[in-house]
């Protein structure tokens, strides 16, 4: 067994039962799945982290050595994925995006950023399915310039 520190978060009970049994831990040349044994009571006040002890039984990763866990939540909410590269910076904490309405012109979007990850965002806001997404290139167009949407895989091309 080896114990690892957690996130109070990801020590809530109530979390680990909804997540899967089995856990991947990344360590820099090797990965290796194991199982949660136990989350230890105490909360570290400093940290705010608490002790996972978790069974282990890969080779290749030394004793005392830095591993990460990754741990995928699923969580139900309203909004759409974006590509950063898809946002502009708007008034009042929002951000906006450009979309291209029925007559090919540009309208922008205010749209609230609720989690970011390396290449995309997930938002909300006044976005609607089926809008066409200026994806990249934002700083080029101007709300109500006419253009000639260009599907996806021709827009990867073009650039």
């Amino acid at each position: 067994d080896t114990d690892r520190v957690i996130p109070t978060l990801l020590a809530d009970p109530n979390l680990f039962g909804s997540l899967p049994q089995a856990f991947l831990f990344l360590a820099l040349a090797s990965a290796a799945m194991s199982s949660l044994d136990s989350v230890l009571p105490k909360v570290d006040p400093v940290t705010r982290t608490q002790t996972a002890v978790f069974n282990i039984e890969a080779q290749g990763i030394p004793v005392g050595g830095l591993i990460k866990l990754e741990v995928a939540e699923k969580v139900e909410a309203d909004g759409y994925w974006l590509p950063l590269s898809s946002l502009t910076q708007a008034d009042r904490g929002l951000w906006a995006v450009y979309v291209v309405n029925g007559q090919n012109e540009i309208e922008r979007r205010l749209v609230d950023v609720v989690y970011t990850e390396a290449e995309r965002v997930f938002a909300r806001g006044t976005l609607s399915s089926g809008d066409m997404l200026v994806a990249s290139g934002a700083q080029r167009v101007v709300p109500g310039q006419t253009v000639t949407p260009v599907p996806t895989m021709q827009a990867q091309n073009a650039y």
